[in-house]
């Protein structure tokens, strides 16, 4: 979705952008494909995985994310923290609660190329507003502490 999202950004709205994929797995032959396919080599990078991808992070000026689903998004919480912009798709458990339904980054739907580039081109020319402050209070209920405390509370009243 990302790397076609890049093309129609580059062919039909006429905005050139770069885009660094970090990760390793079983798609990158096929990622690489596409790529190649599309002619998109000199604007998308399969960078495989990295130590530090906070600094990767901050690096950039817009994060996305194309999953089809998610466990927990912690990726969305360290992009927020980083202060990067989130576009992601509204996809099962993650985004749009970490994302506060939009409050905090922008949502688009599945497997949707278009929505994706059109959101990106938005966020370059016309950012979402985000209060800071309470960002930082949105983005503390999903740190270590905050979900160790829950969890000992779920134990102790299964102890009970």
């Amino acid at each position: 979705i990302m790397i076609r999202a890049i093309k129609i950004l580059r062919d039909r709205l006429k905005i050139d952008c770069r885009l660094d994929i970090y990760g390793s797995g079983e798609l990158r032959v096929q990622l690489q494909q596409l790529i190649d396919e599309l002619n998109l080599s000199s604007q998308i990078s399969l960078n495989g995985f990295v130590a530090d991808l906070p600094a990767k992070l901050a690096e950039s000026d817009i994060f996305l994310l194309s999953s089809s689903w998610e466990g927990f998004g912690n990726v969305l919480v360290e992009a927020l923290g980083a202060g990067l912009r989130v576009i992601a798709t509204d996809c099962p458990s993650g985004p749009r609660e970490i994302l506060a339904n939009g409050k905090y980054g922008v949502l688009v739907p599945l497997d949707d190329p278009d929505a994706m580039a059109n959101a990106i081109a938005e966020e370059l020319n016309n950012p979402l507003a985000i209060d800071e402050f309470e960002l930082r209070e949105h983005l503390n209920q999903f740190t270590v502490a905050k979900i160790a405390d829950e969890y000992l509370k779920i134990a102790q009243e299964l102890v009970n």
